[in-house]
């Protein structure tokens, strides 16, 4: 890959982030106008940020490594599952509109009437994400550093300065840049598709049949099926999509954005697939870390200069995801860990929390977290066991309280850490989530109305 035009088409995507990202620059007049665009953002924006947020840096490196391994079984139990999730968005969007939030567990403390509920929930959302955006600037930087010839600590700082840039403006400024970031990740997987077919062709290789029936279950059907529950919860109850149908301008805007938006990515989605099982048939020897065999096919397979541009919609899905990130972090930490702040300590605070937010995140990434999905499923997990069935009991069952939901909580958190001690077989996320998931209707049953928080 010619290095002179690989850096050059860095610059240019240097560009389009600072172009992009300006908007906003400064702008704190509300904690609601910050965070979720005053509950005001546009049908063509959500699409975009939604989709954006959503293809990340684990879906092209993880998930095509997956592909590659077994085939059209993660097209099924992950990504089948994830939209399965997303769906069950649908039903949540006229009702958590109604609660005047701005963070998923802020509504702990409107619908359950508990501090404790919506420290806790800030909790889980701070950690899990900080280790979310790790996992992208581990992808970021395994990218940069195909792309550039440059050492990894180097391409990781790249991405701290372009997700602080990005941030700063807001909600607003990092929907813009999502834009920006589709396009670029989109058309980077396009190419990607096109060079797979080319080079499939070229050597006469007929794939057609193949590819349907290249499929591996080694870790059994009901491993799949169980494991798909985890996914599925954990898409429903990931907060960056719950901001989005909160920054939405009404009702029938979230909802378009959902089914739009699942449109758009069950295309991106096929076309990795093809590309994942399509290199297995181009590359059958590979024996190197899953998450760096689409860098390596990119390099053999395509010409220069589409294979930066590949790469650079890599780096653009990751930065996409992160940032958004980034924000919910941020305001976790204004809001629902310190919900007493004034507004002008929220305005002197709020990018400082920005910055050591991002500044721990790469710190953590320093380290190279491997196996990029393994580390995924643990932080779905832990979302789902602390907001899928108070999100959806709180908005559909009147009688449960925080009690309830707090006996669901840390069941499951108890479950999950004595199962990954215990070694009980299942991935230990899901009997964590079926102990919450148990624990929530037998604690339900005896609840006495809502109940308070015994302890705020």
């Amino acid at each position: 890959m010619d290095l002179f035009i690989a850096a050059l088409l860095f610059f240019a995507y240097s560009m389009i982030l600072l172009i992009f990202g300006k908007h906003g620059f400064g702008d704190f007049t509300s904690v609601r106008k910050f965070f979720i665009a005053d509950g005001k953002l546009k049908l063509p924006l959500l699409i975009v940020t939604f989709a954006a947020t959503w293809v990340s840096s684990t879906t092209v490196l993880g998930l095509t490594g997956r592909f590659y391994a077994t085939g059209w079984q993660p097209l099924l139990f992950i990504v089948g599952s994830w939209f399965v999730g997303a769906l069950l968005l649908l039903p949540l969007v006229k009702r958590i509109r109604s609660y005047d939030i701005v963070t998923v567990p802020e509504f702990f403390y409107k619908r359950y009437h508990s501090r404790l509920l919506q420290f806790l929930g800030g909790l889980v959302v701070i950690i899990a994400y900080l280790f979310y955006i790790t996992i992208q600037i581990y992808g970021f930087g395994l990218v940069t550093t195909h792309l550039l010839d440059i050492p990894y600590y180097l391409s990781i700082l790249i991405i701290f300065l372009f997700l602080l840039y990005t941030s700063f403006g807001g909600f607003v400024s990092v929907a813009r840049t999502d834009l920006a970031q589709l396009v670029l990740t989109g058309v980077a997987i396009l190419i990607a598709g096109f060079f797979v077919m080319k080079n499939l062709n070229a050597a006469n290789i007929q794939v057609s049949m193949d590819m349907l029936r290249h499929v591996t279950m080694d870790e059994g059907l009901f491993y799949l099926v169980m494991m798909s529950w985890i996914w599925m919860m954990g898409k429903t109850s990931n907060p960056q999509y719950l901001v989005r149908i909160m920054a939405a301008e009404s009702d029938r805007a979230a909802k378009k954005m959902i089914v739009y938006s699942l449109v758009i990515l069950l295309v991106l989605y096929l076309i990795l697939w093809f590309v994942g099982v399509g290199i297995s048939f181009l590359l059958p020897d590979y024996s190197g870390a899953s998450e760096e065999l689409f860098l390596v096919a990119i390099q053999q397979l395509a010409a220069s200069p589409w294979g930066a541009v590949i790469l650079i919609g890599v780096m653009a899905s990751a930065v996409s995801t992160a940032n958004s990130q980034l924000l919910i972090v941020t305001g976790s930490f204004l809001v629902d860990l310190f919900p007493y702040l004034s507004r002008q300590k929220q305005v002197r605070f709020h990018r400082m929390i920005l910055f050591m937010s991002a500044l721990i995140a790469v710190l953590i990434a320093v380290e190279k977290p491997d196996s990029i999905l393994n580390h995924v499923i643990y932080i779905w997990g832990f979302l789902a066991m602390t907001f899928f069935w108070p999100l959806y009991g709180g908005l559909f069952w009147k009688k449960v309280g925080c009690r309830t939901v707090l006996i669901s909580i840390l069941g499951g958190w108890t479950v999950t850490s004595v199962a990954d001690l215990m070694n009980w077989g299942l991935h230990p996320v899901w009997w964590g989530m079926l102990a919450a998931t148990v624990l929530f209707f037998l604690a339900g049953l005896f609840e006495r109305g809502e109940g308070r928080d015994p302890l705020f």
